[in-house]
């Protein structure tokens, strides 16, 4: 497996693993910059996806935006592939998300069987139950 970032090359394909992925029926509230595939390709030449490729076919993604003002990194949107989601979640215990408690997200959170950890001022921690 490669851990890289994201190539125009990389982009069609992306754009179909994020819409596999990633649904709006799944958000009570969702902004349309997470389903269009033109964001998802701009993001790719500001390099801001890194993908996980695994026999050259992308089995992870995630796309951040860095913010300038205060050097905080927010994940858009991230996906990992069915067949390897548990393996790889477990191997590198990778996911522990703060999330501001106002957030639509934190539905999105609850709904795919997150466990809410830690309510901290106007943050919640969520983390994946394996």
């Amino acid at each position: 497996m490669k851990l890289t970032f994201a190539t125009k090359d990389d982009s069609k394909e992306l754009v179909n693993f994020f819409d596999k992925y990633i649904k709006k029926s799944e958000f009570t509230e969702f902004n349309y910059e997470l389903f269009c595939p033109y964001w998802i390709r701009w993001s790719i030449l500001r390099d801001e996806v890194i993908i996980l490729k695994d026999n050259n076919k992308v089995v992870w993604s995630l796309r951040f935006y860095p913010r300038k003002r205060d050097n905080i990194v927010s994940v858009y949107q991230f996906a990992i592939e069915k067949q390897i989601r548990w393996k790889w979640l477990i191997k590198y215990n990778f996911f522990q998300s703060e999330i501001p408690s106002s957030s639509y997200i934190n539905d999105y959170f609850e709904k795919q069987n997150w466990e809410l950890i830690q309510t901290r001022g106007d943050f919640n921690t969520w983390q994946i139950q394996i």
